[in-house]
């Protein structure tokens, strides 16, 4: 037993972290990859690579001036990203939210990787999401906001929620318990 202790004491261990320098000039808050295909949110736009994201000059920002969209994908400061990963693939679905310059909440759709967006939700002047989270093995997300925002979509259709706060809802995540997937919001002040 005592040998077993002094033996294990003995082995180093080391996480399987690799720094991926990406030379992007931006405060980054999230990041999604299917195998080599990545997409990364920062305030000042979204950023992609199709090799891993392994040096600086594999990751570019997305812009598509042909997309009906763009003139508030490109005035948008995002906050957050995230993605429906159901599969092993190089394939797949990533939403990203923020506000645009003139002040709405915005969420995103864009497809990995052929790189191309549509924009999914639009809210009211003077609204923002600080984060977003989709359900494991589904196309469904909630985002989260300032002033108790909250909206849910099924894939489909986004609905607004009724949050019963004025608290700026700052995190969130996806709880399963049993059967029943439920989300979780949290605020300013660790409040729920």
């Amino acid at each position: 037993y005592i040998l077993f202790i002094v033996l294990l004491a003995g082995f180093n261990s080391y996480g399987q972290w690799e720094n991926l320098n990406t030379g992007l000039n931006d405060n980054l808050n999230g990041v999604i990859f299917f195998q080599a295909n990545g997409l990364a949110s920062g305030q000042n736009g979204l950023y992609y690579t199709t090799t891993g994201g392994v040096g600086s000059s594999s990751w570019a920002e997305l812009h598509d001036f042909s997309n009906a969209a763009s003139a508030v994908f490109e005035s948008t400061t995002f906050t957050s990203c995230a993605a429906v990963q159901n599969n092993n693939t190089s394939t797949g679905t990533v939403y990203a939210c923020g506000q645009t310059n003139d002040l709405k909440a915005v969420i995103f759709r864009i497809n990995i990787p052929a790189m191309t967006y549509a924009l999914v939700y639009t809210g009211a002047a003077n609204t923002k999401f600080n984060k977003i989270a989709c359900q494991d093995n589904t196309t469904n997300f909630t985002a989260v906001g300032d002033n108790g925002k909250i909206v849910s979509s099924n894939g489909t259709t986004v609905t607004e929620i009724t949050s019963n706060t004025t608290e700026n809802i700052t995190t969130l995540a996806y709880a399963t318990i049993a059967t029943n997937s439920n989300t979780i919001g949290f605020g300013w002040g660790d409040r729920i």
